[in-house]
């Protein structure tokens, strides 16, 4: 009988090790910088939407909304934040103009879609610096 419980603890005590490494897998704050069309996006995410946010690069052509998006200007992630296994979810913007952008864990393809348009573009880990290139 001592046996079965001495094992059934290992076996219990392995299994919980194991999950809980693959707990411990993601490592916060996540950087990326993401390329979406002409504009350079980085993401600074932490395990909720608390401290998280994004800013665009400064060299990306102007907005037509100027006053809500300062280029280089660090804006914090007010509304929907979502970290899943496969994918993380951000969303932004206004009631009016609602901004989402759906990264890939995997490919780290991104796709950000706002009034019905959508563009899709790739991510690095880490911020990555620019020079002109003509």
């Amino acid at each position: 009988m001592q046996v079965r419980k001495i094992k059934y603890l290992t076996t219990v005590l392995l299994t919980l090790l194991v999950s809980g490494g693959l707990w411990a897998e993601d490592e916060f704050p996540i950087e990326l910088t993401c390329e979406v069309g002409a504009e350079t996006i980085f993401f600074y995410l932490n395990e909720t939407k608390d401290g998280s946010w994004y800013k665009l690069h400064e060299t990306n052509p102007q907005r037509a909304d100027k006053k809500k998006h300062k280029l280089g200007e660090k804006k914090p992630i007010k509304r929907q934040y979502e970290i899943k296994p496969n994918s993380i979810f951000i969303g932004d913007g206004t009631l009016l103009v609602q901004e989402t952008y759906t990264i890939n864990r995997y490919s780290l393809r991104v796709i950000f879609t706002v009034m019905n348009s959508t563009v899709s573009g790739q991510c690095y880990k880490g911020f990555k610096e620019y020079e002109k290139q003509i």
